[in-house]
């Protein structure tokens, strides 16, 4: 395993598990101050589904995305920005407006480039998770649902 030649917090970061360590122990920090509209979600309060969930994730990252997503976390606490909190007021904007409304003020602006590299991205994902639900059907419908029409 190639040692990763960066810092995080400024703990030397040994391995890919140092780092998505770290990354984890970020993410979840930031999840612990997102305010749900029903109260603490579920994965606010079982730390250890999170990390299995969110680990299972970070070990299919090359070595340059992990340090890129730790150096995108790490420059946002420095700017007092919430990552996590962004991610979920965002996903907001077409499933509750109303809210939405309440918190667009605190959110970046993003640029019009930035949005259709975003939505390039996002229809490569979706043509995945497409492919993945015709694949396999029960596995597929354990997860969230794939279009914002279906989501409850």
């Amino acid at each position: 395993m190639r040692q990763v030649r960066r810092t995080c917090r400024n703990i030397a970061m040994n391995d890919r598990s140092d780092l998505i360590e770290e990354i984890i122990r970020i993410e979840y920090a930031m999840l612990g101050r997102v305010h749900n509209l029903g109260g603490p979600a579920a994965c606010q309060e079982q730390c250890d589904a999170f990390h299995l969930v969110r680990k299972s994730q970070f070990l299919t990252w090359s070595d340059a995305l992990l340090e890129s997503y730790a150096r995108d976390l790490e420059d946002a606490e420095a700017l007092g920005r919430n990552l996590v909190f962004e991610k979920y007021a965002w996903m907001m904007q077409p499933a509750l407006p109303v809210e939405f409304a309440k918190v667009r003020h605190v959110l970046p602006d993003l640029s019009p480039e930035r949005v259709a590299r975003q939505e390039e991205t996002i229809a490569v994902h979706k043509g995945w998770d497409e492919d993945f639900a015709r694949r396999y059907p029960a596995l597929s419908g354990r997860g969230r649902p794939l279009y914002t029409s279906e989501d409850t």
